[in-house]
């Protein structure tokens, strides 16, 4: 796609990225997985196929993964952000193991 504004770009984005948590199997890489994805119809390979349900929505999906990524992103929250505002817990984490010393 040419001249596209960012807002689709990261829609586009966003529905590729679930798409593949969604069709990848378990710790699959994301090169493993294109190659596995069918052809496009227009005898493309798997980068048609992405182009076809991520623009096109061949697959009548993408209202799904655009509201299955928005759930992520509002469910999303740092855990590691939660473990430096709180001293309690952060006090369980040392730079280094063998030393209470720290380097700035």
């Amino acid at each position: 796609a040419t001249d596209i504004d960012e807002d689709t770009v990261l829609k586009y984005l966003d529905r590729y990225l679930m798409y593949y948590i969604l069709t990848a199997d378990r710790l699959e890489r994301t090169a493993p997985w294109q190659l596995k994805l069918p052809g496009g119809k227009n005898g493309g390979g798997p980068i048609e196929h992405l182009k076809e349900v991520i623009i096109e929505d061949s697959l009548g999906i993408c209202e799904e993964l655009d509201r299955r990524m928005q759930f992520l992103v509002d469910s999303y929250h740092d855990e590691w952000a939660e473990v430096v505002k709180d001293p309690a817990r952060r006090a369980k984490f040392k730079q280094f193991v063998n030393t209470d010393e720290n380097q700035p």
